[in-house]
């Protein structure tokens, strides 16, 4: 899931825009599309990650503890 989520943010065509959120892929882990947030300098696309818990991208998924880990598969890119 990190490498698509890596693959769109970092592919310049795609549109981050609000409005072309309906296009972004399904999450694997919640059966929604990937979310998105912004900040004034950078904009994020994150997956819920296998907690399976919405951290708003606030909490870094963190691979080495397993499944069991919590927080969010998150990737940015400077505005």
């Amino acid at each position: 899931m990190y490498k698509k989520l890596e693959n769109i943010i970092n592919n310049f065509d795609v549109d981050l825009s609000e409005k072309n959120i309906p296009n972004l892929p399904v999450d694997i882990y919640d059966g929604y599309c990937i979310k998105r947030r912004e900040d004034k300098h950078n904009i994020y696309l994150y997956s819920i990650g296998p907690d399976k818990i919405d951290d708003n991208a606030e909490i870094i998924y963190d691979p080495t503890n397993g499944l069991k880990s919590i927080g969010d598969l998150i990737v940015k890119r400077n505005k």
